[in-house]
């Protein structure tokens, strides 16, 4: 008797427990991959650090020795304007290479028509205490705890400096108000799609030169370093010209 009355309870469990799981499967199975590939340049050519000679829109010559920046807050939006956030905290160096590559796993499928992402360190993280990985103050990018992170940094020399060992220095940072530096980037992407199971990659050029151009030209011999976040605005500005899609490649 007791073994008639459980067998249907059984089944009943089963039919109710069975396809919730395929479906959580098969949602799974429709997620795809997202490859990011930053490209840093000065104008036409690929940036290098150290011994190539740029101008700047000044003409006045320099050369770059670190430009590296962080990378947050990242979102995709949909063409039915559905947005897909992604967390995580990334810094980007020119001396590391696999740093400018940005994997995003586990991505719904669909078409994708812009990307936006904040350069910097958003506040809730900026006043979080001691933390790691990208975020470690070992990375070189904190100025101190009570004014929080560097967002995007670019050194170098120039004989037009007035610094000492002709010097620039330009740490953009800053997140309260009213020297509240973070700069949303948008980019548009049209045609690019998620698939199942496939990597997609997106490619994406930092402009250095646009960093020290317009809308706020940078004259060296004026302000060959800013490492406040008082005089940091005109190039945070800049920072909005850094960015441009150069590249989308759906996977099949």
């Amino acid at each position: 008797m007791r073994l008639r009355h459980l067998l249907p309870v059984t089944i009943l469990f089963c039919l109710f427990t069975v396809p919730s799981f395929s479906f959580r499967e098969t949602e799974r199975k429709k997620d795809g991959e997202l490859v990011i590939q930053f490209n840093h340049f000065f104008g036409d050519q690929e940036l290098v650090l150290d011994s190539v000679t740029y101008r700047n829109s000044l003409q006045q010559p320099f050369q770059i020795t670190a430009f590296k920046y962080y990378v947050s807050n990242i979102h995709l939006v949909k063409t039915d304007g559905k947005s897909v956030s992604v967390p995580g905290y990334f810094l980007l160096n020119e001396e590391e290479p696999d740093s400018r590559k940005i994997q995003l796993p586990n991505l719904p499928e669909g078409n994708y028509s812009r990307i936006e992402f904040l350069i910097g360190v958003d506040s809730a993280r900026n006043c979080s205490g001691i933390q790691k990985d990208a975020l470690d103050p070992a990375k070189g990018m904190l100025w101190a705890w009570n004014t929080g992170y560097i967002f995007l940094k670019l050194d170098g020399i120039s004989p037009q400096s007035t610094a000492p060992g002709h010097k620039l220095e330009y740490h953009i940072g800053g997140f309260k108000q009213p020297n509240n530096h973070l700069r949303t980037i948008r980019l548009e992407t049209p045609g690019l799609q998620i698939h199942s199971k496939t990597k997609s990659t997106l490619g994406i050029k930092a402009d250095a030169a646009n960093l020290l151009s317009a809308p706020h030209p940078i004259d060296f011999s004026k302000t060959p370093m800013v490492v406040d976040a008082d005089k940091a605005a005109g190039i945070a500005n800049n920072v909005l010209h850094l960015f441009s899609v150069t590249r989308i490649q759906n996977g099949l």
